[in-house]
């Protein structure tokens, strides 16, 4: 059958499908270089800082976390809100050798497992992960949370205040502030940038978080941000199991005997840097930092910077014997 511009249609879709089939062919051959790329270049990065993949199983449930050997004292570092363990890579090589270091992935993050069923709001969070701290830590430790794992520090450092040689708080969350970030204003519009349906929001997510282009190569955007995608109804569940019951942080912040390291960029567009006030006013031994040209994820964006300050605070104390 001919058009009316004499071209055989049939012939036509036939050519076009086989475009199609070539192109999906190319795309599927071209995300399965990334993935690769990806994966080899996430293993590199974990030998470089010396840090080894491991899980603890614990009342049947495995756990998942990264360790770097150490002889002194330990380091526990938390991740934020849809991040995972190996945000803190570039962290931890920038660390005292000294230290043993462990950073585990909060329930339903990274490796752990993940369900629609569970409760993801901040206090199931915390009775999560306070079972692996008493196992798999042991002795006294210094703790370190950004974000979200910052919010999570901080209720840990409350409950069990004998645990804990210090507390550092990269941006934590928990404050709402009268002041409005521009990621909450996005929320307020019907626009959560933590629900990635795309790459372009994938793109837009990175610049929301950070000031400077983030130490990712571009050719691996795409696997992050299929992974984001792919896990968009759990973060919005999650999002839904933390906002539906906020505690207040009053009496938390102010059961904290700890020494505490505060640290909040200036320009963090995910939580307001007004919340700095709050927490300041709440925390009885702290130590306030601000970073000009800081976002919202500084111990990934300027890791050696933000790991010597925080190597600087823990001087007197993470390198004298655990009592």
């Amino acid at each position: 059958m001919k058009d009316p511009e004499g071209f055989n249609t049939e012939t036509n879709s036939r050519a076009g499908e086989r475009l199609r089939e070539i192109a999906g062919r190319v795309r599927g051959g071209l995300e399965g270089v990334r993935d690769q790329l990806f994966a080899t270049g996430l293993e590199l990065d974990r030998r470089r800082s010396r840090a080894q993949l491991s899980y603890a199983e614990l009342d049947g449930e495995r756990f998942a976390y990264l360790e770097r050997p150490g002889t002194d004292q330990t380091v526990v570092l938390l991740h934020g809100f849809t991040a995972n363990k190996d945000i803190w890579l570039g962290y931890i090589r920038s660390l005292p050798r000294g230290l043993r270091v462990i950073a585990p992935d909060l329930k339903g993050h990274g490796d752990n497992a993940a369900s629609l069923e569970e409760n993801y709001g901040a206090i199931a969070l915390l009775e999560h992960l306070t079972p692996f701290l008493d196992a798999i830590v042991g002795e006294r430790f210094h703790l370190v949370g950004n974000s979200l794992g910052g919010l999570m520090a901080a209720g840990y450092a409350s409950n069990a205040p004998e645990r804990l040689l210090s507390l550092a708080l990269f941006a934590p969350a928990g404050h709402f502030p009268s002041e409005k970030s521009e990621c909450f204003r996005c929320i307020e519009a019907g626009n959560n940038p933590f629900l990635i349906s795309s790459l372009a929001d994938y793109k837009r997510f990175l610049k929301l978080t950070c000031t400077s282009d983030p130490p990712i190569p571009s050719i691996v955007f795409p696997v992050l941000a299929r992974e984001q995608i792919a896990r968009r109804e759990l973060h919005s569940k999650m999002w839904d199991d933390l906002m539906s019951k906020r505690e207040p942080l009053e009496s938390r912040l102010e059961a904290i005997t700890a020494p505490t390291l505060l640290v909040w960029g200036d320009d963090d567009q995910v939580l307001h840097p007004a919340s700095r006030i709050f927490f300041a006013e709440h925390l009885r031994n702290v130590e306030v930092v601000r970073l000009p040209a800081g976002g919202h994820v500084p111990i990934f964006e300027h890791a050696r910077q933000t790991a010597d300050r925080y190597a600087r605070f823990i001087a007197g104390r993470a390198l004298a014997p655990s009592k």
